[in-house]
């Protein structure tokens, strides 16, 4: 076996190995209208939210896991930067967030969510509405053993149960996180056993 094939092998088995988009973690609304799980307020501009009742079930089909009744908690209040409308859609930016997931300690959260910037998208009718981040990161004791094998991370909160409130409207709410995901080290180890074995090979021929 000759050089060139070695490497187009290599390259192959690198491309089977590479990054894949996935599932990472999802929740379905854990409320039936009451109480709501994101406070949307726009006389103080913020949004405010979280879920301490039994019922949210997240589960990790990367591993795959469910952890049930868990809390989740936005640890700050989200800033509305800035409020626009498009259309029949009302978008309003956000700051930074940092959402946790967690069972008995809130400072050890089992998932937890950050992102730099985010948007609420709302339709005029406010049947539903969304909420996605940007520069999103993924962490918690769930997913340790893919710390640093994430890569374009996704998060989206479909919105549903509009309630209006004295200062805007508030929703419960599922969630969706993706991410591309790096194959775990016993992966790459595998993969490079097969390469020395080729070239193993190919000394004995030779």
């Amino acid at each position: 076996m000759n050089k060139l094939k070695i490497a187009t092998i290599v390259v192959a088995c690198l491309s089977v190995v590479s990054a894949q988009a996935a599932t990472i973690a999802t929740h379905q609304d854990p409320s039936a209208g009451a109480p709501s799980v994101f406070d949307i307020d726009l006389v103080n501009n913020q949004v405010t939210g979280g879920w301490s009742l039994t019922g949210l079930n997240l589960s990790f089909p990367i591993i795959p896991t469910t952890l049930n009744n868990l809390n989740m908690t936005i640890m700050n209040p989200i800033a509305i930067t800035g409020t626009s409308s498009v259309g029949p859609f009302t978008i309003h930016t956000l700051s930074q967030c940092e959402i946790r997931y967690w069972s008995t300690d809130i400072n050890t959260p089992e998932f937890q969510i950050n992102f730099d910037s985010g948007s609420i998208i709302e339709p005029a009718a406010a049947t539903a509405a969304d909420l996605t981040g940007n520069n999103v990161s993924f962490s918690g004791s769930a997913i340790s053993a893919y710390t640093g094998l994430l890569s374009n991370e996704i998060v989206n909160y479909s919105f549903s149960n509009p309630e209006v409130t004295a200062n805007g409207r508030s929703y419960t709410a599922s969630m969706t996180a993706s991410a591309d995901v790096v194959p775990e080290p016993v992966t790459m180890v595998v993969l490079g056993t097969g390469i020395a074995a080729l070239a193993a090979r190919k000394r004995k021929r030779s």
